[in-house]
């Protein structure tokens, strides 16, 4: 059974490294805050009905923080939201360097975590999701933690 997905649910958009590091100038290095952490204390809180990429729409100082996203970031939200910034970060370093400018599908970020109720515990759906992003977006970063055994 294939699942029919709402477009307007289905975010196509990335955020730029940018928006990853005004997060941690809130958060700190330091911080021992999971993805999940970030999403209930700062995302749902800042981006009350919207998602936390749509705060960060046009651009300011010739930064464009939201455009079409270039790489999909496959996470658990278990993981250290530093551990995750510092493997995008590399990513975006990396792709800086050959003149590309790359825009992370990071579902804390870019899905309207206030609009996702029906959609909590149903697995098929969130597949579905998933594999139509990847399919779409054409790569992944997928962040394993720790490396030998996640």
């Amino acid at each position: 059974m294939h699942t029919t997905i709402p477009t307007d649910l289905v975010p196509t958009m990335g955020v730029s490294i940018e928006v990853f590091e005004a997060v941690i100038n809130e958060i700190g290095l330091d911080s021992t805050w999971t993805s999940a952490d970030v999403c209930q204390k700062i995302v749902t809180q800042k981006a009350t009905d919207c998602s936390f990429a749509d705060l960060f729409h046009g651009n300011y100082r010739d930064i464009s923080y939201v455009e079409k996203a270039t790489c999909f970031v496959s996470h658990v939200w278990s993981y250290r939201f530093v551990d995750v910034f510092e493997i995008v970060k590399n990513r975006s370093v990396r792709s800086q360097e050959k003149g590309i400018k790359e825009y992370f599908w990071f579902d804390v970020f870019v899905v309207n975590q206030h609009r996702m109720p029906h959609a909590e515990n149903d697995q098929e759906w969130w597949s579905s999701m998933f594999q139509q992003n990847i399919s779409e977006i054409g790569r992944v970063i997928a962040i394993l933690s720790p490396w030998g055994s996640p």
